[in-house]
């Protein structure tokens, strides 16, 4: 199977944030408790994340990391924005559509984890969804997540798609997977990978078509914070990133494995 995405470590603040950067084992300090949420239910993209905590390189920048699943890029951007979260992984996209939208400057993108967004729409094989304009009544099977981030929304326009004439069907995270294998709907929005790979292990799919290849090129996933948290735990920020660095060294050659 075609590995559909390259992802790669590209701090955005650079050496203004990183440094020189050198982790030292904690050793009898206390660590430094720090909640994460991700973008969705953790897959084989958040590889560097894990990777770092089992290495134990969270622990040698003296953070003791607790990984929290998420259900889409707008929830986890709002959790942090409210303070439940202290970082988020979620898409540079979504989370500038959200300051469009309410005209909040609180948050930061610190680094980007993808650089091509992998957001596509996912068919199986035969549902004759080849093209953007074969959607039209189709049934859609999204999370509300998804759906309120309106980049489904947009894909539609950008390709004359009448998005009116899609049946929308909303389930729960993680369930839409379930839901297209077993004929409840025609096609899902999701990444290529893991979640087009993680349907492909089981029946046959039709190559997934790409937002970014076919007009909405939105920004890819990153480590977001809210900037009064930066500024007052930069070494904390730093430490996580540098660890996460580490841990996105020893991942690469594992996801060209097509980590589920």
């Amino acid at each position: 199977m075609t590995q559909i995405f390259t992802r790669s470590f590209l701090p955005i603040l650079g050496a203004t944030l990183l440094g020189s950067v050198t982790l030292m084992p904690a050793f009898a300090q206390d660590l430094t408790p720090v909640t994460l949420r991700l973008a969705w239910i953790a897959g084989g993209v958040d590889a560097p994340i894990f990777v770092a905590d089992a290495k134990g390189y969270f622990e040698e920048a003296g953070l003791d990391v607790e990984i929290v699943d998420g259900n889409g890029s707008t929830g986890t951007i709002q959790a942090v924005g409210n303070g439940d979260f202290d970082i988020g992984i979620a898409g540079l996209g979504v989370l500038a559509q959200a300051r469009q939208q309410t005209g909040a400057d609180t948050m930061i993108a610190v680094a980007g984890l993808v650089q091509k967004d992998p957001t596509s729409i996912i068919s199986l094989e035969g549902s004759g969804i080849t093209s953007p304009k074969d959607l039209e009544g189709k049934r859609l099977g999204t999370d509300a997540g998804n759906l309120e981030d309106g980049m489904i929304r947009a894909f539609a326009a950008a390709n004359d798609v009448d998005f009116d004439s899609i049946e929308i069907v909303v389930i729960n995270g993680g369930a839409d997977r379930v839901a297209l294998l077993n004929g409840d709907v025609d096609f899902i929005n999701g990444w290529a990978n893991p979640d087009g790979d993680k349907v492909a292990a089981i029946s046959p799919i039709e190559p997934p078509l790409l937002f970014a290849d076919y007009g909405v090129n939105i920004l890819g996933s990153s480590v977001i914070v809210r900037k009064d948290y930066l500024a007052e735990n930069a070494d904390v920020v730093r430490g996580f990133l540098a660890a996460l660095q580490k841990g996105e060294a020893e991942a690469r050659p594992i996801r060209k494995k097509r980590l589920p």
